[in-house]
């Protein structure tokens, strides 16, 4: 993964709605990805809220995936990634947290660790964010899948090693029908529609046709 930040430029996510199936095709099962003891939801994906550090939070970590999305950096061939969003709030310390987003890893199928290939943020400082006293960050985090996966029905699950400061842990997100989601799971916030992206060059995200 290249190491330094370049120009950060701000970019406008743009989600763009795909055809509806069409009539007479046969039905097709929507999946979402829950992590473990998800208690909420952003956008109407499960959300975990993790304490950190967990010892005696001072903050929190919220955990979401959007699943399986493609995205087309500018000047390349659109391609297929994991999309995991990481919110990180240092509501009481007194002192800064550190999160760098190359450190968060993802193992899916049992195959090597994967760092992420495409980082944006709500702001400019994308490769090593400082979460300041009473400061809330928010990042989006894309994975390239390994060789054999291209769907959410070839995942049924994976593991996000996340770090945040000197804390670290493990959390697995599990693959379950959207349409069996518990309705436990209530909307908390949106995630930034203006993100500073890591690398130049205007991305545009293309949810898939079952979203």
């Amino acid at each position: 993964m290249p190491a330094g930040t370049g120009d950060a430029l701000r970019l406008r996510m743009t989600r763009v709605l795909l055809p509806a199936l069409l009539a007479g095709c046969a039905a097709t099962t929507s999946y979402v990805y829950a992590p473990r003891d998800a208690s909420t939801s952003q956008a109407g994906y499960p959300t975990a809220i993790i304490g950190i550090p967990p010892d005696g939070p001072k903050g929190r970590l919220e955990l979401t995936s959007y699943g399986i999305t493609d995205i087309q950096p500018e000047g390349t061939a659109r391609m297929t990634v994991l999309h995991v969003h990481i919110s990180v709030a240092n509501e009481r310390d007194a002192a800064a947290w550190t999160f760098v987003p190359s450190q968060q890893t993802v193992q899916m199928a049992r195959k090597p660790a994967e760092h992420p290939i495409f980082v944006s943020s709500d702001k400019p400082d994308v490769a090593s964010l400082t979460i300041a006293p009473g400061e809330r960050r928010q990042v989006d985090l894309y994975y390239a899948l390994p060789a054999g996966i291209a769907s959410e029905e070839d995942l049924p699950g994976f593991e996000l090693t996340w770090r945040v400061g000197a804390s670290s842990a493990r959390t697995h997100f599990e693959r379950v029908e959207e349409e069996k989601m518990s309705e436990q799971f209530h909307p908390i916030f949106k995630h930034s529609e203006e993100p500073y992206w890591w690398y130049g060059g205007r991305v545009v995200v293309l949810p898939h046709a079952h979203r």
